[in-house]
């Protein structure tokens, strides 16, 4: 929150709020449930705008064929619907595939939050058009999951078939969807990536500036306090000088999401907290320069402020992105090593999440159990070092808040509460192989297993 929030600017916002009570009574369906970044925005009266699963099936199949595009069954939802993946790269770039940035850009983790994946859609359909925007893939790799939560799409509502919100999920990975996200992150390693929500507000909208929750676009960037600064300051710049300004340019209002305000004066900050458990900070914690970004869905009628509208603005922070992460694509790939050569060499011994600031043990110590071994490879990490009775984590991992979100007792997303420890040198087989797996090699491989496979594609 900004500063000391005067007296003026609550009873403004009690004000305002007391002359919508007479407004018109907001049909979408869902609820806010309690601990919820925001609440459910609902549905609007321009919804079959919004592409349901099927449409957007097809419309990423019909690009199956083209010599860009390299589409993936990543898994099924819980209800059993299949979600795509679409990889997309030019072939033909004289930028060597190990040598790109990866970005990957998803949507509708929330089922009744769509206006990004029509815009996702869009941009894949631009793309193989030849449009300008595909000049931006000469040194980056876009991967686009265009609906991660067919199943509360198909029902208009924010959970999944579960009645699980996706987006607390990231560090139990207790839902298929949260699941099929991590195993995106942990073959692709992306760079940056770009998290695509709604929020609901409440007052006339655009072009009438005074409302609550009053911007047409909001961003952020990972809080959580064990997110290293090269990661975090990426993604500041990301928002700040990639996002905004084309924002802006294009006529939309901009601001940091969470921050309650009132004709743009700020109230109070009620959301964007430091929750590893919500994909934005895990990101973060995983050495990705990321960002949420949310649309204001409008709690009364307003023709001025649509579907379409939420639409473009999502439209134009991904092509904002793209062209950002085109034009600083070295800062974005130093950004992700510098954070894990820190976690390595100069690991924090404090755990700093919100208001918690505790210290960081060298290492914690877990029972031997399958299922947290289960866990760890879900999320991409070594399972520990077997010792006489469970295994040692050292916190020197080139992921170490995230290790950390998932073991220190203060997190508020721990799933087995780690025994502070000593550091214990791994054995010497295990040294060899984690050198392997930290050195250059291994992504350049697995690009390069990419290249071909788009080459086979093309052929």
């Amino acid at each position: 929150m900004r500063g000391h929030r005067s007296l003026f600017n609550a009873l403004l916002a009690t004000v305002l709020v007391l002359s919508l009570l007479s407004a018109p009574a907001w049909a979408g369906p869902g609820h806010h449930h309690a601990g919820d970044d925001h609440p459910d925005p609902g549905k609007t009266a321009s919804f079959t705008l919004f592409p349901g699963h099927e449409e957007v099936v097809d419309s990423v199949m019909a690009h199956e064929d083209h010599p860009w595009v390299t589409l993936e069954l990543l898994g099924m939802s819980g209800e059993g619907r299949p979600i795509y993946l679409a990889i997309v790269a030019d072939p033909d770039s004289p930028v060597p595939m190990e040598e790109r940035v990866r970005t990957f850009i998803f949507t509708q983790q929330h089922g009744n939050e769509p206006a990004g994946t029509p815009a996702a859609l869009t941009l894949l359909d631009d793309i193989a058009k030849g449009g300008s925007i595909a000049e931006t893939l000469e040194n980056q790799v876009l991967i686009l999951l265009p609906m991660v939560n067919p199943d509360g799409a198909e029902k208009e509502q924010r959970r999944n078939s579960q009645d699980r919100d996706i987006n607390r999920d990231h560090i139990g990975l207790e839902t298929p969807e949260a699941n099929l996200l991590h195993d995106v992150l942990n073959r692709f390693d992306p760079h940056v990536a770009m998290d695509h929500h709604e929020y609901g507000g409440v007052g006339f909208g655009h072009p009438v500036p005074v409302r609550l929750y009053d911007y047409d676009l909001t961003t952020l960037f990972p809080v959580h306090g064990n997110v290293r600064i090269p990661t975090r300051a990426a993604a500041e710049d990301l928002m700040y000088k990639g996002i905004w300004p084309k924002a802006e340019e294009a006529g939309y209002t901009a601001n940091e999401y969470g921050e309650q305000t009132v004709a743009g004066v700020p109230v109070e900050q009620i959301a964007g907290g430091p929750d590893p458990g919500i994909m934005r900070n895990h990101l973060g914690l995983h050495n990705v320069a990321g960002l949420l970004v949310e649309t204001f869905v409008n709690a009364q009628d307003n023709p001025f402020h649509d579907a379409a509208r939420r639409i473009a603005i999502h439209e134009v922070v991904m092509r904002a992105t793209l062209e950002y992460v085109h034009d600083n694509a070295g800062r974005f790939k130093a950004a992700k090593a510098e954070s894990g050569d820190l976690n390595v060499l100069e690991p924090m011994d404090r755990y700093i999440e919100g208001d918690k600031d505790v210290p960081l043990a060298a290492a914690y110590k877990v029972p031997m159990n399958d299922t947290f071994a289960a866990l760890f490879a879900a999320h991409g990490l070594s399972a520990g070092i077997p010792v006489m009775d469970g295994m040692v984590h050292n916190m020197d991992d080139p992921h170490q808040g995230h290790v950390a979100a998932i073991l220190h007792p203060e997190s508020a997303r721990m799933v087995v509460a780690g025994e502070a420890t000593e550091r214990v040198e791994p054995p010497v087989v295990e040294a060899q192989a984690q050198k392997v797996s930290e050195s250059p090699v291994v992504p350049v491989v697995t690009l390069l297993g990419l290249a071909l496979l788009l080459l086979r594609r093309r052929s």
